[in-house]
C-alpha cells in the first residue's frame, strides 16, 4: 500500500508542475522570458547533440514509442483482467513518465507557441496603391526570368544546384542573416526522413520534434519545395514555434536571398501573395502581369499537386492529427493557424448613393507587408 500511495503522490506531483507550467506559459511576458532562455538552452543543447546523429533520430523514437505504446496497452489489459496491486503500480509509472514527458517538452518547445508576435526586424507598413504595382511587377518580372533561366528535367521541374547536404548549410548560412534576439543563434542541421512515404499519405512534409531540436523533411517533394520545408522547420528550431510565423520566416529567407535557386522556391511559394493585393483593388495591369509567367512555371505546379495526389490515403487522419497538436499547444484555430489571409472591403465612394462605384479598401496580410519590406530593402 506504501508503494501505491508514493506513486500517486509523485503523479500528483508531477500533475500540480504541469499544470503550473501550462498556465504560465498563458503569459505572454513569461512566455517570452522561458523561450528566450530555457527553451532556447534546451534546443541549442539536443539540436547540437542530435545534428552530429546522420540520420533522422527523431523517426526511430517515433516509431519505437508506437511499438512501446501497443505493447504496454495489451500488458495492460492483461494484467487489468487479474486487477492486482501491480497492475496499478505500474499504470501509475506509465502516467508519471507520460506526464514528466509532458513538462520538458513544453520547456522545450511549448512557450514559444505563446510568446510574442514574430518580429523580424524589417518595417511593415501598408504601402500605397500605386506602390503595389511597381512592387508586384518587380517581383513577377524577377520571378519570369528565373524560372526561365533555372535548369528543369524532362517532367519541367527546377533541379536542384544543391545536394540535401549542401541546401542545408546554405540555409544555416542564410538564417545568419537575420540578426535580431527573437531567433535563437544555432541552427541544427534538418534530415531527410525514410519513412516518407507514409509522412506523404499523412499530408506532412516536414516535422520538428522540439525535444530533440531535431528538424525533419521529407524526400517527397519537387525540388522548388524543399528550401521552404526545409526553412519552416529550421524555423521551428530557431524558437519559432506557431506555424504561420515559420512559414513567414522562410518566406523571407528565401524571398530576400541573392541566390536565384532559393528565391525561386521563395516566389514559387508566396505567387498568390505577390499578386492577390492587385487583384483585389482591381488593378487593370494584373492580367498583364499574370501573362509575364512563363508556362512552365504552372506546367511545374500541377507536377507539384500530382504528386500530392498520389498519397491520399490518410490525409484527413494527418490533418486531424496535426490540429489536435495545435489546438493542446494553445493555437485555437489548429491548421487554420497556417492562414495569413488578406481581405478587401468595398465602400461607396457616395454614403447617400449606393448605386455609386465602390471604393476598396484592401487589408494587406502581413505575409504581403514582408513582400513589400523587402522590394523596398532591394530597391533603396
Amino acid at each position: 500500500m506504501k508503494k501505491l500511495v508514493k506513486r500517486l503522490i509523485i503523479v500528483g506531483s508531477l500533475a500540480a508542475v504541469l499544470t503550473a507550467v501550462t498556465l504560465l506559459a498563458r503569459n505572454e511576458g513569461i512566455a517570452e522570458f522561458m523561450a528566450g532562455t530555457v527553451s532556447r538552452g534546451i534546443l541549442t543543447a539536443m539540436g547540437y547533440a542530435t545534428s552530429w546523429i546522420p540520420f533522422s533520430l527523431s523517426q526511430i523514437i517515433i516509431i519505437a514509442l508506437i511499438i512501446i505504446g501497443l505493447a504496454l496497452a495489451a500488458a495492460f489489459f492483461v494484467q487489468l483482467k487479474k486487477r492486482g496491486r501491480k497492475t496499478w503500480l505500474k499504470l501509475l509509472n506509465l502516467t508519471a513518465a507520460v506526464i514528466a514527458y509532458i513538462i520538458f517538452y513544453n520547456l522545450s518547445v511549448g512557450f514559444a507557441y505563446h510568446r510574442k508576435p514574430l518580429d523580424l526586424g524589417i518595417s511593415l507598413n501598408e504601402p500605397a496603391e500605386e506602390y503595389v504595382a511597381e512592387a508586384t511587377e518587380y517581383f513577377i518580372r524577377d520571378f519570369a526570368a528565373l524560372a526561365d533561366s533555372l535548369p528543369r528535367d524532362t517532367a519541367g521541374n527546377v533541379v536542384s544546384p544543391y545536394t540535401f547536404k549542401e541546401l542545408n548549410q546554405k540555409l544555416k548560412e542564410e538564417y545568419e542573416r537575420i540578426d535580431n534576439d527573437y531567433l535563437g543563434d544555432f541552427t541544427p542541421t534538418a534530415k531527410p526522413v525514410g519513412l516518407s512515404a507514409v509522412m506523404a499519405e499523412l499530408s506532412i512534409a516536414g516535422f520538428f520534434l522540439g525535444p530533440l531540436g531535431e528538424a525533419n523533411v521529407t524526400k517527397l517533394a519537387l525540388d522548388y519545395e524543399r528550401p521552404f520545408y526545409i526553412a519552416h522547420e529550421l524555423a521551428h528550431a530557431k524558437g519559432v514555434m506557431r506555424e504561420f510565423e515559420a512559414d513567414l520566416t522562410a518566406s523571407y529567407l528565401l524571398l530576400s536571398s541573392d541566390d536565384p535557386y532559393l528565391r525561386y522556391s521563395g516566389y514559387m511559394i508566396n505567387y498568390g501573395y505577390i499578386l492577390s493585393p492587385m487583384c483585389a483593388l482591381q488593378n487593370d495591369y494584373y492580367t498583364e502581369l499574370c501573362d509575364l509567367i512563363p508556362d512552365s512555371v504552372y506546367t511545374e505546379m500541377h507536377n507539384a499537386y500530382l504528386l500530392v495526389a498520389k498519397y491520399d490515403m490518410l490525409d484527413e487522419l494527418g490533418r486531424k492529427i496535426n490540429d489536435l497538436y495545435l489546438k493542446l499547444n494553445g493555437q485555437s484555430k489548429g491548421v487554420g493557424s497556417y492562414d495569413d489571409p488578406g481581405s478587401s472591403v468595398e465602400i461607396p465612394s457616395d454614403p447617400e448613393d449606393p448605386t455609386s462605384p465602390p471604393i476598396i479598401k484592401y487589408y494587406y496580410s502581413v505575409t504581403e507587408l514582408t513582400i513589400f519590406s523587402i522590394y523596398r530593402t532591394r530597391t533603396a
